[in-house]
């Protein structure tokens, strides 16, 4: 019958019955697709936030960066407050990232930091929800990887009367656990390798600067202690001509010792950048001119020739500085050329710079070396004679902290040449 519940034939009873159960039957199956379908989804959108969290964490490497990446997308997924811990260097906890409001008054800090750091000793989840300090207001999950723990991950939900995270949620949540612990681990790793190298280069430079800096002081120590035993011991026995060639050997080397040493604290100042340019107006041909009369006994048996552009302007500069790289470029070339070859001093302008060149037709620099040799500590012997490598490398520094350039190279016809540059201008307002 239409409209109506009631029943006048029997075999009506039979048709309600079948509909009936054919309809609840239908719709429990029904219900049943409809939340596969919306689990499916849920799925998918995890594994979509599992997938895209995996690749942002594998293009960063810093700590703090991929703790921000883990707790966003740990956010995106659950409907909580988020927050992630990592040991400090002394393996305290700290809360390096939260996402939300998480303060004081969302947090007990005292409580929470206690549940955290029971998670990261015990390596197991605690919290709410769980038999493990269940009064705290998060759910702690440990960051395990394969070398041990390497932080906590807490999540709050913000429904306060919650009292617990259903399993398939805190399953999801060890996962995106696992693989922010996975990218931690090659955070701390790449940290320790990078430390290693660090270390491994401070103490090839350490044994670099012992052998270079022991061989440097060696040579004119030795000397000094040679001349002063022998007028400690024979001074009444020796010529007076001998003795001043003695005392003249003793203020040579103790000269020489001395540059040694002023060397090695002019490039620790310049590297550290502790140097302050005490900036004047110049003339390079001043300072050329200076430089020259201060080496005219190592460059006296050299051919000196100067040629200096007419017109240069005035430049702002730390003359000192400058001079000291001029008598230092000289110095290399007296050493590591013979003498009797002739030495060329330009100055020209090539806008925006002055171009300061020396050259010399000496043996040359040795192929492929022309960038080390500005490098501290390099030493290379040609012709019997030894560099001790910081000349070069205090000549680089002034030079960059004018904001110039300096480059050494060989010449087509025989011979090095050595260029530096300085900034007409400085935006001084020169």
């Amino acid at each position: 019958p239409f409209y109506t519940f009631k029943i006048t034939q029997e075999h009506h009873v039979i048709t309600f019955l079948v509909l009936t159960i054919t309809g609840i039957v239908i719709g429990t199956q029904t219900s049943r697709l409809r939340m596969q379908v919306l689990y499916a989804r849920k799925r998918e959108k995890n594994t979509a936030t599992l997938f895209a969290m995996s690749r942002e964490l594998n293009a960063n490497r810093d700590k703090v960066a991929l703790a921000q990446i883990a707790v966003q997308h740990m956010a995106d997924v659950f409907d909580s407050d988020v927050f992630l811990w990592l040991p400090d260097s002394k393996g305290q906890l700290q809360t390096v990232v939260a996402e939300s409001d998480v303060d004081e008054e969302t947090v007990d800090p005292v409580r929470e930091e206690s549940v955290a750091m029971w998670t990261f000793n015990h390596k197991q989840n605690a919290g709410l929800g769980t038999d493990t300090l269940p009064s705290a207001q998060a759910l702690y999950v440990p960051l395990i990887s394969s070398s041990g723990v390497v932080g906590v991950v807490g999540l709050k939900p913000h429904d306060s009367d919650m009292d617990a995270f259903p399993g398939e949620d805190v399953n999801l949540m060890e996962t995106f656990a696992t693989i922010a612990a996975s990218a931690l681990e090659r955070a701390y790793s790449a940290e320790l390798v990078e430390k290693t190298m660090v270390e491994a280069e401070s103490e090839k430079l350490r044994n670099i600067l012992l052998s270079s800096v022991s061989h440097d002081l060696r040579t004119p120590l030795a000397a000094i202690t040679g001349a002063a035993s022998t007028l400690l011991l024979e001074g009444e026995k020796i010529s007076e001509e001998y003795k001043k060639e003695l005392l003249r050997s003793i203020h040579e080397e103790g000269a020489r010792l001395a540059r040694i040493v002023t060397n090695l604290l002019d490039v620790s100042s310049l590297e550290s950048g502790s140097v302050k340019l005490n900036k004047e107006l110049y003339f390079i041909e001043e300072l050329i001119g200076s430089a020259l009369m201060r080496v005219e006994a190592k460059l006296g048996r050299h051919h000196v020739m100067t040629s200096i552009e007419h017109g240069l302007p005035l430049l702002r500069m730390d003359g000192l500085l400058i001079e000291q790289v001029l008598i230092n470029l000289m110095e290399n070339v007296a050493e590591f050329t013979p003498p009797g070859t002739t030495v060329n001093i330009s100055a020209i302008t090539v806008k925006p710079d002055i171009h300061v060149v020396i050259t010399d037709n000496g043996p040359g620099i040795p192929k492929g070396e022309e960038e080390r040799i500005f490098d501290k500590f390099y030493a290379h012997e040609k012709g019997g004679q030894k560099g001790g490598g910081l000349g070069l490398a205090i000549c680089r520094g002034i030079i960059h902290a004018h904001g110039g350039k300096i480059w050494a190279q060989n010449s087509p016809n025989g011979g090095a040449i050595f260029t530096f540059t300085l900034p007409i201008r400085t935006g001084d307002g020169e």
